[in-house]
């Protein structure tokens, strides 16, 4: 379940359909916004 600090997060990216760029890419699962780890790759 994510923290409170990640949902305020997630939910402008979600509204304004941005990608979150996260090394913790865990804490997003469940809330349907897009998370990328930027050490990992990058969105096209």
């Amino acid at each position: 379940m994510p923290e409170m600090v990640d949902l305020l997060i997630a939910a402008p990216a979600m509204v304004k359909g941005y990608v979150v760029l996260t090394r913790n890419r865990r804490h997003f699962q469940g809330t349907g916004v897009t998370a990328f780890d930027p050490f990992e790759s990058l969105p096209a």
